[in-house]
């Protein structure tokens, strides 16, 4: 589910991908708990010579396009004030879907025994990209199976991971 609003214009410095996600997420967080839902993942992509911010939301009975028209308003006034981008972009309130994005250190615990493709900034074995099971996480170690062997993965070192084919009721 996807609601997406028109473009915005924003005026003054750009602000690193990294800078500007936590700047988002410090936005929009009490946003989402205050109408009962959990902020999953923000991502800020160039797509086709467009840059989309995204916000992954979600809450215990799953979300709808109500609950992505009333957040995006609400971040979208936030944003327009708060942000200083220096150019258009569009704003994109979704749910996490199957390949629901994991990006806090507490998810890698609570989705343990979750299939999950993870993407690091240092080489395993010679792969940067790593399917696997996730078995969780302990003192700042990722660990997953892959093909039958553990693989103990730096959490800093991890700049994306996502679930190969989440479903609600695996939680």
């Amino acid at each position: 589910m996807k609601y997406k609003v028109k473009k915005r214009k924003r005026n003054n410095a750009g602000l690193k991908t990294f800078e500007l996600a936590k700047q988002v997420i410090e936005l929009a967080e009490p946003v989402c708990i205050a109408e009962g839902m959990e902020l999953i993942h923000v991502e800020y992509k160039n797509q086709s010579g467009n840059k989309t911010l995204c916000v992954y939301i979600d809450k215990e009975e799953g979300v709808n396009i109500e609950d992505c028209v009333l957040i995006s308003r609400q971040l979208g006034n936030l944003f327009d004030i708060n942000l200083n981008l220096d150019q258009s972009y569009n704003l994109e309130v979704s749910s996490p879907g199957s390949r629901r994005p994991i990006s806090k250190e507490s998810d890698f615990q609570k989705f343990a025994g979750n299939s999950i493709t993870l993407y690091t900034s240092c080489s395993n074995a010679g792969k940067k990209k790593i399917k696997g099971i996730l078995e969780g996480i302990s003192e700042g170690i990722v660990n997953i199976i892959v093909s039958g062997e553990q693989v103990r993965i730096p959490f800093e070192t991890i700049y994306g991971a996502r679930f190969d084919n989440f479903r609600k009721g695996d939680l």
